[in-house]
């Protein structure tokens, strides 16, 4: 059986640049990239420590959405 050796998740975020400037700003993470088309970002890769996590542009009602990742 091969070994794994990292997993990136991806998350669902109705705001792609929002939500990007807030793992850099309130977690310390670096934004890799961001993908844009004529509306708005649409899927972003931030790292820090050697984790990485994608965002990618979904309407989602935090109300009823499950998604969720420990850091």
């Amino acid at each position: 059986m091969p070994t794994l050796h990292s997993v990136v998740p991806r998350l669902p975020a109705n705001d792609v640049k929002a939500s990007a400037d807030w793992y850099v700003r309130e977690l310390g993470f670096t934004c890799s990239f961001i993908y844009s088309d004529d509306d708005a970002p649409f899927y972003a890769g931030l790292q820090r420590d050697g984790v990485e996590l994608h965002l990618s542009r979904f309407t989602v009602d935090p109300k009823t959405n499950y998604v969720t990742i420990y850091l």
